[in-house]
């Protein structure tokens, strides 16, 4: 039980991580100017994603399978958006990785529970 716990710290961590560093991004675009050239969709991709993604982070640090769900939903609602935009699907390999990280939370989330309902019986 306790290498789930450290596996669930060293996830949260590396998601913590990603999310300081989409703010840097989305706050040096918008400093550099690189905003006005975008369309509707890459802004509401840039508002959407650093925010919504760190109320996932925050949350999953408390409730990691709510938190790992809002991480899941916001990263597939992100490439919906960018397919309706775009109209072409392209999933990006960061966000393929972040993805990939917030399912293994889901799941170290829902074995940590089990392990401690098992033990409590």
């Amino acid at each position: 039980m306790k290498a789930i716990k450290i596996t669930s710290v060293v996830i949260k961590s590396l998601l913590s991580l990603f999310g300081i560093f989409m703010f840097v991004f989305f706050f040096g675009e918008s400093i550099s100017g690189v905003t006005t050239s975008l369309d509707f969709f890459d802004i509401f991709g840039m508002i959407l994603m650093p925010f919504v993604f760190t109320i996932g982070v925050i949350v999953m640090w408390k409730k990691e399978l709510l938190g790992s769900v809002i991480i899941i939903l916001t990263i597939l609602l992100l490439n919906i958006v960018f397919m309706i935009g775009q109209q072409s699907f392209s999933l990006e390999l960061e966000f393929g990785i972040v993805l990939l990280i917030a399912v293994i939370e889901m799941v170290v989330a829902i074995l940590y529970q089990r392990a401690k309902s098992i033990k409590q019986e």
